[in-house]
């Protein structure tokens, strides 16, 4: 039984495929959820607000560390 199980797991470049797919799925997950928290939040006349320039200036920052990562 242990064996099946074992057969199962990937290995070598295989894991690490996994792992990056793994990885990139829950990222995606974390930035829906921002983007439902943000939306949310729109609704609500007394949330919060993020001036223009200070998310742009956060959107470019996380633009770049993306570009520089690959």
């Amino acid at each position: 039984m242990n064996t099946a199980v074992l057969n199962q797991i990937p290995k070598g470049e295989d894991l690490t495929r996994a792992v990056f797919e793994v990885e990139e799925i829950e990222q995606a997950r974390k930035v829906k959820a921002q983007i439902q928290r943000g939306l949310d939040a729109s609704n609500d006349k007394s949330a919060p607000r993020t001036a223009h320039a200070d998310f742009m200036a956060e959107l470019k920052a996380e633009l770049m560390s993306r570009v520089d990562a690959r």
